[in-house]
């Protein structure tokens, strides 16, 4: 998976276990994309989408065979599955704007609570899409946070699911 990581190995020199959820998750929104693209006919054949992509599939009983509106409806169901705790949009205005005008800033969505937790987070470029460049994975134990940053492929998958998820 080609994703860049802040410290990600604990004194073994193994994967700690917030990067390792992360890392799971960044996964489940990459076979979402996938099949997204799958489903849109967008010249993805199903042998060529990636291993995780087509064991996700499976465990939703979606293969090579099913229509590709049923695909659709999967990709869609698991993408309203992710936000295990909630979308939080938080907007940032100037003294005196109209609040009625605002748009929001930047937004959270908890993916996966608890120990650990996972949070996708980004800013909102013009006319209230999803900035990619800003897109990260933040996940903890606690208090203490790390960053896992999406390479380019991955940072189009994480966009795509974000701007489903906020508009």
């Amino acid at each position: 998976m080609a994703l860049y990581f802040d410290e990600t190995t604990d004194s073994a020199g193994a994967l700690r276990g917030d990067v390792q959820q992360a890392v799971a998750k960044a996964t489940d929104i990459y076979a979402i994309y996938e099949l997204s693209r799958y489903a849109a006919s967008q010249g993805i054949a199903w042998d060529e989408l990636d291993g995780e992509t087509r064991e996700l599939a499976s465990e939703h009983d979606v293969d090579a065979d099913s229509p590709r509106d049923l695909v659709d409806q999967v990709v869609n169901d698991l993408i309203n599955e992710l936000p295990a705790g909630g979308i939080t949009k938080t907007v940032t205005m100037a003294w005196g704007d109209n609040f009625a005008d605002a748009e929001p800033d930047s937004a959270e969505i908890m993916i996966c609570g608890g120990g650990p937790s996972v949070r996708l987070v980004f800013d909102f470029a013009a006319h209230g899409t999803v900035d990619a460049d800003s897109l990260e994975l933040r996940h903890s134990w606690g208090v203490d946070s790390g960053v896992l940053r999406f390479s380019d492929e991955h940072q189009e998958a994480a966009a795509f699911v974000a701007e489903y998820l906020t508009s």
